[in-house]
């Protein structure tokens, strides 16, 4: 089984399986990336046998709950990230996007990554009622990943 999840950075966003925003161009965009080593099957009491994807060390992680007093969507506007890290999707949507590039959009269960902490940054929408966790990497440093594409990788 694999995973692509989005990533965003200063020079990639990465939309699909696993997204990320990037900034290593000075110019926010779209990856696809492959995670390594991939899914392993565990052997940790309680969830022997079942498939298990690391997503890194992980720094001061923070729940966030966008309230639905009013219904709308939190727009927190054209932004870079503070720290690179991953945002993981527990109730409701996000749409990301950067400017002149794709867009993507993660659902509950989701998994992006943001690394644009430079350049033109990216934008996201969240749902009203929406909830997630932000996991800043150890040190900044992103988990293991090969590059698949430079578009979402709902695209492949």
């Amino acid at each position: 089984m694999q995973l692509y999840l989005f990533l965003l950075t200063f020079g990639a966003l990465v939309c699909g399986g696993t997204n990320t925003v990037s900034d290593d161009k000075r110019h926010s965009t779209v990856e696809c990336w492959r995670i390594e080593p991939g899914f392993q099957v565990s052997n940790v009491p309680g969830i022997v046998g079942d498939q298990v994807l690391q997503l890194g060390s992980v720094d001061n992680a923070s729940l966030v709950n966008i309230p639905e007093d009013d219904g709308k969507p939190n727009n927190e506007g054209l932004h870079n990230a503070v720290h690179p890290a991953s945002i993981v999707v527990l109730a409701g949507r996000v749409d990301v996007t950067v400017p002149d590039a794709d867009c993507f959009t993660v659902e509950v269960g989701g998994v992006y990554f943001i690394t644009d902490v430079a350049g033109t940054g990216h934008q996201s929408v969240w749902e009203a009622g929406s909830v997630f966790i932000i996991a800043p990497f150890a040190n900044g440093v992103p988990i293991g990943h090969t590059i698949v594409a430079n578009h979402a990788c709902e695209d492949m």
